[in-house]
């Protein structure tokens, strides 16, 4: 039973994330709630990090998320698709999700969706605007036949 959990803990070493993972470093930090309560100094912090780390030789793409894919996804969420309204007395779906700066795109260059996304710095400005990326899977399950990209969802 044990070889077999090995052997299942090797495989899974092996599969593929969807993107090249050489020269990229990830990192865990959380602010302590008691000197940034703050979102003024959230900001401020996550800006003068961003600009320091990119200062750092051999840098090419700075980007922050609040999880790491596939294991540190920890926020769910229901949601709305107003193309396909939940009827009443259903449940709306739920997903996992994660919150990214808008340079996580280019910082991830080696990424299938940030090819396929073609997000910009301008994404996700504007009141009440925020952009979404959504996987295939994702895609094939609530658009069918279709395309996801366009969509709104709340």
């Amino acid at each position: 039973m044990a070889s077999l959990l090995l052997a299942s803990l090797s495989a899974l070493g092996q599969v593929s994330l969807g993107f090249d993972t050489r020269n990229l470093l990830t990192a865990s930090l959380e602010l302590p709630r008691s000197q940034y309560a703050e979102p003024g100094r959230v900001a401020a912090f996550w800006d003068e990090m961003q600009r320091r780390v990119e200062a750092l030789p051999g840098v090419s793409g700075v980007a922050f998320a609040d999880g790491r894919p596939p294991e540190d996804v920890d926020n769910f969420n229901n949601f709305e698709l107003e193309a396909f309204p939940t009827s009443a007395g259903s449940s709306q779906p739920v997903t996992p999700w994660i919150s990214v700066t808008s340079r996580s795109t280019s910082a991830c260059s080696a990424c299938a969706w940030s090819r396929d996304a073609g997000f910009d710095g301008h994404d996700g400005l504007g009141p009440n605007l925020e952009s979404v990326i959504v996987d295939r899977a994702w895609a094939r399950r609530f658009f069918p036949g279709g395309s996801a990209v366009g969509k709104r969802l709340h």
